[in-house]
């Protein structure tokens, strides 16, 4: 009944508009089905890019579903388009680039953290601090994976450090990370995407793909270890 009154309420030639959400997590969605396909071929550097890519259209369906709503289906393609990109596509890397008995143990286990991730800030959502995630995104956690396997190899040894750095991050829940769309509020962070994308270009042109992966690997360490060292820094400061 409310839905039908919510959808009374919006003008008939802007209905449409509620779909382009659930549009933007099926392209998310296919994201994560390829990279999981290119991980199985061996292909990690077009499993970054998928894996960015679905990043990317993950943070333009919240924006779409904000600006012009959304429908339940979408809200289900959403969750699952997450679980896929950021779960079972790093899963299936670590898998199919270590494999053996640790490559299967260590990206079935990140996988399934993942997903227990997911659902528990989707049954979570609505205490959820405005504009914060509690630990690190699990989009970083997928970025931080993916680029540890391209940069440092199939040493199960490194491979599992990376992961369990991941994890770590991603259950730091009294740690506050910004949201993206709050993050771009600030003046110096908008400032700085152009010197960022010229940076990504060139390092891209001089060292491919790979290059492209050791720079992420450092942004989402940083990423996730700044808070709590500015925290830990504050909490070391004497008392004036």
């Amino acid at each position: 009944m409310s839905e039908d009154i919510q959808l009374a309420s919006i003008p008939p030639r802007g209905r449409h508009r509620r779909h382009v959400a659930n549009l933007l997590s099926l392209g998310n969605l296919c994201c994560g089905l390829g990279a999981v396909a290119m991980a199985a071929a061996g292909r990690l550097d077009v499993t970054l890019v998928l894996v960015l890519l679905g990043f990317a259209l993950d943070g333009l369906d919240g924006l779409a579903a904000r600006r012009w709503g959304g429908t339940p289906f979408g809200v289900l393609a959403d969750d699952i388009a997450d679980a896929i990109t950021y779960g079972l596509a790093p899963g299936a890397a670590v898998f199919f680039t270590v494999g053996a008995a640790e490559g299967l143990i260590v990206g079935a286990a990140y996988a399934l953290f993942t997903w227990t991730r997911l659902l528990y800030f989707t049954l979570t959502k609505g205490s959820a601090e405005a504009g914060c995630f509690g630990g690190v995104p699990s989009a970083i956690g997928a970025v931080l994976v993916v680029s540890t396997l391209l940069v440092l190899g199939d040493h199960a040894l490194y491979v599992g450090a990376g992961v369990g750095v991941a994890c770590a991050l991603m259950v730091a829940f009294p740690v506050r990370y910004l949201h993206g769309s709050k993050l771009l509020r600030k003046p110096i962070v908008r400032a700085g995407l152009g010197v960022a994308a010229l940076l990504v270009a060139v390092v891209v042109l001089l060292a491919g793909v790979q290059g492209l992966a050791a720079l992420l690997l450092g942004g989402a360490l940083a990423y996730g270890f700044w808070p709590s060292a500015r925290a830990l820094s504050a909490a070391l400061k004497p008392a004036v």
